[in-house]
């Protein structure tokens, strides 16, 4: 399918008015000036300041030759006009292995509570898979990971 339209243009991010666009650009030369690398943050709200769009870029350029190396979303993930997108997260950060450690914990507990997880069983994270976190009212995190669950005798994995 084509590309939906976006709504609003790149003269937008240099003319005043009553939207609030900006672009942060950082840039770097490579190792011994073979090419330029760019990081472009780009942030556009309508009026009121409504959040159209958030996302960032990473280009390189070799004479000429530009090359797009990543997005922040994914590339089909930019959602511009909506308020908030998912931010993808590394699975490994210390933020996302408190949260997914929070979260089985909760689960066994409430397990335990209705009685389908023995009481001397406990589960744990094996892996996180993925993870994900939306500004709401607060933070939504989505974690998929694997769970390992221990009881006397019996060990079992599962995602």
């Amino acid at each position: 399918g084509g590309l939906p339209e976006l709504p609003f243009t790149a003269e937008d991010f240099t003319s005043a008015g009553q939207h609030q666009h900006r672009v942060h650009v950082h840039f770097k030369y490579a190792y011994k000036c073979a090419g330029e690398g760019y990081k472009l943050h780009f942030y556009a709200a309508g009026e009121g300041a409504v959040e159209m769009g958030n996302f960032v870029v990473q280009v390189f350029n070799d004479s000429g030759r530009w090359e797009l190396l990543s997005t922040s979303p994914a590339k089909c993930e930019i959602s511009v006009a909506g308020i908030a997108y998912p931010k993808a997260l590394s699975p490994r950060s210390w933020l996302v292995a408190g949260k997914a450690r929070f979260a089985i914990s909760e689960i066994g507990f409430q397990m335990k509570q209705q009685g389908c997880l023995a009481e001397d069983a406990q589960l744990e994270v094996v892996q996180v898979e993925d993870a994900r976190a939306t500004v709401q009212a607060g933070l939504l995190f989505e974690i998929s990971m694997m769970v390992k669950g221990i009881a006397e005798g019996d060990e079992r994995e599962w995602s």
